[in-house]
């Protein structure tokens, strides 16, 4: 198989992977927005803030998991400095010249910073401290962040389909050549 081949081929990988992580992104914004979706204003007791505080944790986890497919795809890796977790996310709003476009917007990036944020937080705190005023306005712009997120990772698959097909079409010309150059048993050359 040639090169055009197998690059097709890593690129097709790569949306299927994300897609899925898509999927898995969808129910978890889906049952954490179900969950908080009418609770009124009080503040819930310490057990549902913890189980709420995972879904604002997996949302984060599964974006990063995404930046870090891509970046291992265009980008030669993700960030391995101790802040790798910022530096990963601020890398896919930049264009990287002659390898890919920006995967994130501004907006979109500072949107995710915050959720990134909270979830270095919820890592490092106990889950008594957690606060639910910083968690209420994350929680409802759940769904929100989300289509944002997925949108610009939909704009994202139309480059990589752009890709896709360039390598396509370069695997047909190389197959083309060497067809061309093979001369047929008995025949010399013209």
């Amino acid at each position: 198989m040639d090169e055009h081949r197998k690059q097709s081929q890593r690129l097709r990988r790569l949306k299927e992977e994300i897609r899925a992580e898509l999927a898995e992104l969808e129910e978890v914004v889906r049952t954490g927005d179900e969950l908080t979706r009418g609770m009124g204003v009080a503040v819930p007791d310490e057990l549902r803030r913890r189980g709420l505080a995972t879904f604002l944790q997996d949302f984060y986890t599964g974006c990063e998991r995404i930046f870090q497919r891509i970046a291992e795809e265009f980008d030669g890796g993700a960030p391995s400095s101790s802040d790798w977790h910022r530096r990963l996310l601020n890398q896919m709003a930049r264009t990287v010249e002659g390898f890919r476009p920006a995967v994130l917007s501004e907006p979109a990036t500072q949107t995710l910073d915050e959720y990134l944020r909270f979830r270095h937080l919820f890592r490092n705190l106990y889950g008594r401290h957690l606060d639910w005023e910083r968690m209420r306005p994350l929680l409802a712009a759940l769904p929100g962040a989300f289509r944002t997120v997925r949108g610009e990772i939909e704009s994202f698959f139309r480059f990589i389909d752009r890709l896709v097909e360039v390598h396509a079409r370069s695997a047909d010309e190389t197959t083309e050549d060497q067809d061309e150059g093979a001369a047929s048993p008995g025949q010399g050359p013209v």
